[in-house]
Parts: structure tokens; C-alpha cells; sequence
């Protein structure tokens, strides 16, 4: 049976090259965050349409009502209610700058949402980088994902338009507070529903104005993404942005779909259309210069620790530092290291300071070495007391296994983890009980199996929990891991599960 074309991996290598971005385009992409797209595959009359099914989707849910239709309405079933979807992103224009910024291979995630512009202003956020703004691990600098925003009608000032932070992808806040733990990634949060819905809109301005102060930038841009109908707008994951109310008085309706796109290999060669060994830096933040200049790199195909040596020693000390920030810098520095951090991050694996945990399992899978020492603590950080160092740890593997094939003890305890007795749920975020540990293991799962690396064995032990996963995410990700898997054979029996599961029955069935 054929795969559905949203579960297919995705950028064919067969892709005319002119569909590709070029390096202009990826240096702004990398500066700036995100890159608009007008693809010209698409007419006039297929934007229309697909605007009156989101405007039907809303009335739907306003007759209905109820605390979780947005759920089984406006989020995760789209494409099975909205089939032409497909056309906006099986576009050439669209796979080619998705394959030229997260590789070829790429699979899109089972989460994504219509949003509709009101009359609430959002805070300045970052998304969570599991579906509902939960946390699974510490967000990478590489481009690993992206959020793809179609915009069906045009968008102008009045209508709410998103509005996004160039260059804010690279920064991260802190969250490991020690009597409060932040779930969320707000520059502000204390503003809260009732301060975004105010009344003095003045008040709602200066209080998203004054919450710019906890970026460490002199001077960062406020991009309203005012489009043409039609538009789509690809950005880095974790660019900082919100939605905006809309002016009073205006009717007119603003929808925006949006979808996640995961990265699945490794970078070897260029994706795009390059010609340079270095992005063009002009007019970017000074503070991501050398973040962009090393990400670049990578995606040319350069190994993490061939940019430029480091301080291992003093990176490995400020890596326990009591300040957060200052331990989050330090991990990223010594992921890029490459193998010449991998002995302090095994051993900071050991540390007593659950915060020293969490972030060298993070750091080792971005040092892109899969040496045995660290695969080794990293199956130990599966069982880590601690959530975020078990999910980190799963993460991590899933990057490495981009690298090179993992022991097949590594994917047996990355298996064992599906088990929702030994890893129950830890959140009900969006009215949802779920499992941020086993979202990140079967995400790694995802890696393994694209790449080939599962064995007839363990491809079972994945079907077998994964499709009967009581997280909609774990059983949607699963389906993902066997279509992309190059050596899955699918059986008939399996095809019609999966087939059942394509026409997006993510969410629990009544």
C-alpha cells in the first residue's frame, strides 16, 4: 500500500534544483529566522477554499462548544479533514526550502492547528518543542526542526498579523528555578490570559514592549508578517514570536495552519544551492555570528569540533555552574567540541546536581560522536530519576543515531522505555494525559528507524507499544518511524492499521 503523502519522508533527490534556496536565502534564514514563500504551484481560487474550511472548522467548534474541541477540531486531524491541504505542502516550492534547511528525509510531525486573529494579544513566546508547549529536552541551535505557516486569505496590519523576533532562535530563557519549575517559555510570564485580554490596550503595549528586557540583545526587530494570500512562511523552531489582536473594527478573518516538520539525517553535503563556505553576516545580531557562522558549517557537512578548539577544561567547570545560563552556554560549547568533550561530558554524567545531568545528556548528543562511553552513560540516563536527563538522554541517542548505526543494546533501551508502566504520564497539558519522556524516546526511535538501524525484532517491539500507546503523539510518531523506515516490509495486517491511523486518528476514539 503506497504511503500517504504526509507520512512519506520527504525532499526526493530527484528535486529540480531551482526549487532549492540559495545562499542568500539561507543566510537571511539563519540571520532572521524564518523565510517567506510565495509558491506559485498554487492558484487564486485553492487559497479560497481552503480559507472557508478553516472559517467552517471555527463554526464548527462555536455550535459544538466544549472544553476540548479545539482538539478533535482545529488540531492533529487536519489533514484528515482537509485532504487539500496536501497540495500547499507537497509543493515544490515548500519541499525545496524544507529540504534545503533539515536535509532530504525530513517527516512532518502528527501535531499542527489552525489558529484564527481576535481580539487577545499573545505574549512573546517560544513553542514548546513537544506538541502544547510541554518541555522534552534543551533546544539546539542547529536547524533539527521547523514550523511551517500557510496563510490562506491575505494578512495587513489590522488583521492580527504573527509577529516574530529575527535572530531570537539562538537564545534561550531559564526555566530550572529552584522552588518553581517553568513550563512555559515566555519572555513575560506574568502575562497572563486576563493581562493579554485587557481592556486598556495601552497597558496590553507597554507590558509586551517592557518583556523585549529579558533578551540580551541592545536592539531586536519586531517583524509583523503582513503577506499576501497564499504565503508561507517557514521558520527556525524556536524563534520567539505571538500572535496579534486584531484592530477594532476590523471583521475580516485571519487564519494561519500550522505544521511541524522534523529533521531525520544528518548533514554530509550542502541541501541547498551553495556556493560559499560562509554565510553573508551582514546587518545580523553580533551575538549570533558565530553561532550562524558555526551552523553553517554543519549543514555543509563539517563535524562538530572542526570549526575552531575550545577550553574543554573550563567549559567542563562552568558546566556546573549555579547559574543556568552560564551552564546552558557551556553545554553548547562543548557539543560543538565534537569528540574532544565527550570524557567531561560522561563524567559530568555523574554528577550529584540533577541540573549538571541534564545538561551534559543534552551536550553529548550535540558533540555529533557516538563513542561508546557516551552512548553508554546516556543508556544509564534513560533511568535517571530525573524526567528532562531521561528525555534528554533519549534525544540525544536519536541525534547520534543520525551519525552513525547505534548498539542495538542502545535501541533495546530506548525500546524499553515505551512502556507506559515503566514511563507513565507526566503531563495533561491542552486536556491531555501524556508522556514527555515517551514522545522524546519515540522521536529517537524516528531517527533509528529512518536510518535503517532497527532489526526485525525490535521493528515489532516498536509496533507492538508504539500504535497501542495511549499518546496520541507516540502512536502518530510510530507510523512515521515504520513508513520512513527503508527496511520495513509491511505486512497487510499492519498496512490497514497504519492506513487507519493515516486518515489522522491521532486522538483517542470514543
Amino acid at each position: 500500500m503506497p504511503a500517504p503523502d504526509h507520512l512519506t519522508k520527504m525532499g526526493s533527490p530527484d528535486m529540480h534544483e531551482q526549487h532549492l534556496l540559495d545562499d542568500v536565502q539561507m543566510s537571511a534564514f539563519l540571520a532572521d529566522g524564518h523565510v517567506v514563500l510565495r509558491p506559485a504551484e498554487l492558484t487564486q481560487p485553492q487559497h479560497a477554499a481552503l480559507f472557508a474550511e478553516a472559517e467552517a472548522l471555527y463554526d464548527e467548534v462555536r455550535r459544538v462548544g466544549g472544553a476540548t474541541t479545539h482538539l478533535q477540531y482545529l488540531g492533529d486531524n487536519l489533514l484528515a479533514r482537509i485532504p487539500a491541504l496536501q497540495d500547499v505542502l507537497n509543493t515544490p516550492t515548500v519541499t525545496g526550502a524544507l529540504t534545503s534547511i533539515l536535509g532530504e528525509g525530513y517527516v512532518l510531525h502528527p501535531h499542527h492547528f489552525v489558529h484564527s486573529a481576535g481580539r487577545t494579544d499573545q505574549g512573546f513566546h517560544q513553542d514548546g518543542n513537544l506538541p502544547w508547549n510541554t518541555r522534552g529536552y534543551f533546544r539546539s541551535h542547529r536547524p533539527i526542526s521547523a514550523i511551517l505557516l500557510y496563510y490562506p486569505q491575505a494578512v495587513t496590519d489590522e488583521m492580527g498579523p504573527t509577529e516574530v523576533l529575527p535572530g531570537t532562535q539562538y537564545w534561550s530563557g531559564n526555566f530550572e528555578g529552584t522552588e518553581t519549575w517553568h513550563a512555559d517559555d515566555h519572555l513575560d510570564r506574568d502575562f497572563t490570559a486576563d493581562a493579554s485580554k485587557a481592556d486598556d490596550l495601552a497597558y496590553r503595549d507597554e507590558r509586551l514592549a517592557t518583556s523585549l528586557r529579558a533578551l540580551p540583545f541592545e536592539h531586536v526587530e519586531r517583524k509583523r508578517l503582513i503577506v499576501p494570500a497564499g504565503s508561507v512562511v517557514i521558520t527556525h523552531y524556536d524563534i520567539v514570536h505571538r500572535g496579534t489582536r486584531q484592530q477594532p473594527g476590523i471583521s475580516a478573518r485571519r487564519f494561519m495552519y500550522k505544521f511541524f516538520y522534523l529533521r531525520t539525517r544528518e548533514p554530509r553535503v550542502p541541501t541547498w544551492r551553495n556556493s560559499r563556505a560562509a554565510p553573508d553576516l551582514t546587518g545580523v545580531l553580533p551575538a549570533n555570528e558565530a553561532v550562524i557562522t558555526r551552523v553553517w558549517s554543519w549543514l555543509r557537512g563539517v563535524p562538530a569540533g572542526d570549526v575552531a578548539p575550545v577550553d574543554v577544561t573550563t567549559l567542563a567547570d562552568a558546566l556546573r555552574s549555579p547559574l543556568e545560563e552560564t551552564r546552558r552556554a557551556a553545554g553548547h560549547a562543548l557539543g560543538n567540541a565534537g569528540a574532544a568533550a565527550v570524557d567531561a561530558l560522561v563524567a559530568a554524567m555523574s554528577d550529584s546536581a540533577v541540573t549538571v545531568r541534564r545538561m551534559a545528556a543534552f551536550a553529548l548528543g550535540e558533540t555529533r560522536c557516538a563513542m561508546q562511553s557516551g552512548i553508554a552513560v546516556l543508556m544509564a540516563g534513560l533511568v535517571d530519576a530525573d524526567e528532562l536527563v531521561r528525555s534528554n538522554s533519549a534525544f540525544s541517542l536519536g541525534s547520534l543515531a543520525r551519525v552513525r548505526a547505534l548498539p542495538s543494546a542502545a535501541i533495546d533501551a530506548l525500546l524499553d522505555r515505551m512502556d507506559p508502566q515503566r514511563e507513565p504520564d507526566n503531563t495533561n497539558s491542552a486536556n491531555m494525559a501524556r508522556s514527555t519522556v515517551r514522545e522524546c524516546v519515540v522521536q529517537a526511535l524516528l531517527q533509528v528507524a529512518s536510518n535503517g538501524q532497527l532489526d526485525e525484532t525490535q521493528r515489532a517491539r516498536l509496533v507492538a507499544a508504539g500504535l497501542n500507546d495511549p499518546d496520541r503523539y507516540v502512536r502518530g510518531l510510530t507510523v512515521a518511524a515504520i513508513r520512513g523506515d527503508p527496511n520495513a516490509a509491511i505486512p497487510d495486517w499492519l498496512g490497514e492499521v497504519l492506513a487507519y491511523l493515516d486518515a489522522g486518528q491521532y486522538h483517542p476514539r470514543a
